[in-house]
């Protein structure tokens, strides 16, 4: 259907030529020049799918030079020819060729011979604008006043009497440290009378945390953890030998690892310095019967 447009009189020819709008029979929107209501010359059509053309125009057709713009915007030169356009466009530091064809009033590219690719769908149109509500001013009451918080007293932690630091000597030995209550309680250091060394924290009268045992010869023969006076957890030397794990009344007992003089180890489940094999669930505490048991020999 075709809508008005400047006419501009005859031609050689004796045909009637315009400049009109109108639509083509395969839904395209043209506008340009138009002779006996077909596009001829210079006009410009509107695919379907929002992409066009501007360029010449011959019988009805697009034929010979000009450009498309896709709905993305990009414009791309070239030449119609047999309802196919190839144009060129800059990919990289290279150039490419690209090809497009008009099916039932629609833009499609060209991969191959046999593959068609349809140009991409036009871009939805915006939702339109939903006016905002009328504010409602609603008299809000004052509230009422909230009632005084209750106080509770909450009952603080007896806190350890400041330290003293002092030396004092015992049956057992001489201790250089931190003093509370007149019991050996913080950091401190204390020497057996058979020149063993015990570096670290002490409390309630007792070795107690972080703890490293040099023996007579100044060799490091302990280094972990005790709890009340006893080794709870670390690495034990006895000579050429190792035990790193667990500890209970002064032996192995728990989850360890064991190295011989010979080099050969063997990890797992101890319990009051016996071994008693590989433990089964790690997920579990390290007890006797979450162990796999292995024979005497074995052991």
């Amino acid at each position: 259907m075709a809508s008005k447009g400047a006419k501009r009189g005859g031609n050689d020819t004796g045909h009637s030529e315009s400049v009109i709008g109108l639509t083509l029979p395969n839904g395209t929107l043209y506008s340009g020049t138009v002779i006996d209501g077909v596009p001829e010359g210079n006009g410009v059509v509107k695919f379907i799918g929002a992409a066009w053309f501007k360029g010449k125009f011959i019988n009805g057709e697009p034929r010979g030079p000009g450009s498309i713009r896709l709905n993305t915007g990009e414009t791309i030169f070239g030449e119609f020819s047999d309802n196919v356009f190839v144009g060129e466009r800059a990919k990289g530091r290279r150039t490419e060729v690209i090809k497009f064809t008009v099916q039932k009033g629609r833009l499609t590219r060209v991969l191959n011979e046999n593959k068609k690719v349809p140009d991409p769908p036009p871009e939805p149109e915006p939702e339109p604008e939903i006016p905002e509500p009328e504010e409602i001013i609603e008299e809000i009451p004052e509230p009422e006043p909230e009632p005084e918080p209750v106080v509770v007293q909450k009952k603080t932690p007896p806190q350890k009497p400041p330290s003293e630091y002092g030396v004092r000597e015992y049956a057992d030995g001489k201790y250089m440290g931190e003093f509370r209550n007149g019991k050996r309680d913080g950091k401190g250091r204390f020497v057996r009378n058979d020149g063993t060394v015990f570096l670290g924290d002490f409390s309630n009268d007792r070795p107690h945390g972080n703890m490293t045992v040099t023996d007579p010869e100044g060799n490091v023969s302990f280094e972990g953890e005790y709890r009340n006076g006893e080794m709870h957890y670390g690495t034990l030397k006895l000579g050429n030998r190792t035990y790193v794990g667990q500890f209970k009344r002064g032996v192995f007992h728990g989850l360890g690892k064991f190295t011989g003089s010979d080099g050969v180890t063997i990890e797992g489940v101890f319990h009051f310095g016996r071994y008693i094999g590989p433990i089964k669930d790690p997920t579990k505490p390290a007890t006797w019967k979450n162990a796999i048991p292995v024979s005497e020999k074995s052991e």
